[in-house]
């Protein structure tokens, strides 16, 4: 037999029951609402973008202005703390310094210096390629092997990678030049390939400047040189280092004087440039002209 439940509790138990359903029927909807927007303001903010690439900085338009490439190399590396992989931006620092080397270095130890700098940045970009840099890593291939699976992507990093290298070669002894020649072979080979119009016939300038001025009996062919120049100013003849590096590499080594003339002539009374991506360049080559004309002035 049952025990009989006091009156006074079964109020209770009707009063909990009515207080349960009411707050089922009406008040659940807003428990969660109120339980999902505590939950939203207890999550940690979401990370701020990030800084904007500086792909088209004023200072690297005016990088014929060492101070400004200085200053705009600085921002590119500040980019890089945030977005370490950027391809461009490790392109840039490359290009940069080869431009010091070229145009702003005073001196043999200035230039080196810059040029080091270059392959230090050449080789971080290259990196970003994993197929690259497993081939280099982990199998010990070489980096004129490995250079074959570099990629489009990977085009402007090879190709101011093999005018470092190059330009490192060209200022060292015998032994160096040897070392690094196939390096600079593969990935100058690897950049026209992927793209042989880049940077003003850049690839061609290049293989100009490589055969004019390997060693007399060891790989260099002024008439190969001047083929390939002439390829490079048929892709860009506004360009003006194609001419100035038909001057300097090919028409002095050939000890064509009428030629050195005519090619620093169309550079100095060349119209000024409006493009900012060019400006820069044909700016410096217009000085390295009227230097290289005073130097060789009767």
């Amino acid at each position: 037999m049952r025990t009989p439940v006091p009156a006074s509790d079964r109020t209770a138990a009707v009063w909990y029951t009515h207080l349960v359903k009411t707050f089922t029927r009406s008040d659940i909807w807003l428990i969660g609402l109120l339980s999902l927007a505590l939950g939203c303001v207890r999550q940690p903010p979401p990370p701020p973008p990030p800084p904007p690439v500086p792909l088209d900085v004023q200072q690297w338009q005016q990088r014929d202005d060492f101070a400004a490439l200085r200053e705009a190399l600085s921002l590119t590396e500040a980019a890089l703390q945030t977005e370490p992989g950027h391809r461009d931006l490790l392109a840039r620092m490359v290009h940069g310094y080869v431009f010091i080397a070229e145009y702003h270095a005073q001196t043999e130890a200035q230039r080196m210096d810059a040029l080091d700098e270059a392959v230090a940045w050449g080789e971080r970009c290259l990196s970003m390629n994993a197929d690259f840099a497993t081939l280099r890593m982990k199998t010990r291939e070489s980096a004129a092997s490995a250079a074959r699976v570099l990629t489009l992507d990977d085009a402007p990093c090879t190709f101011w990678m093999a005018v470092a290298l190059d330009e490192r070669a060209r200022r060292s002894g015998l032994s160096t030049r040897l070392q690094l020649a196939p390096i600079v072979v593969a990935y100058l080979s690897q950049a026209t390939e992927l793209d042989p119009n880049a940077f003003y016939g850049g690839p061609d300038r290049r293989w100009g400047i490589h055969y004019a001025n390997l060693p007399q009996g060891a790989g260099q062919d002024l008439d190969r040189a001047r083929q390939h120049f002439d390829r490079a100013l048929s892709i860009a003849p506004t360009y003006l280092p194609n001419h100035l590096a038909l001057a300097q590499h090919w028409a002095v080594l050939s000890e064509d004087d009428a030629a050195v003339q005519q090619a620093l002539d169309t550079v100095l009374n060349a119209a000024p440039d409006e493009n900012p991506q060019t400006r820069p360049e044909n700016r410096a080559a217009k000085q390295r002209a009227s230097l290289m004309k005073e130097r060789i002035a009767p």
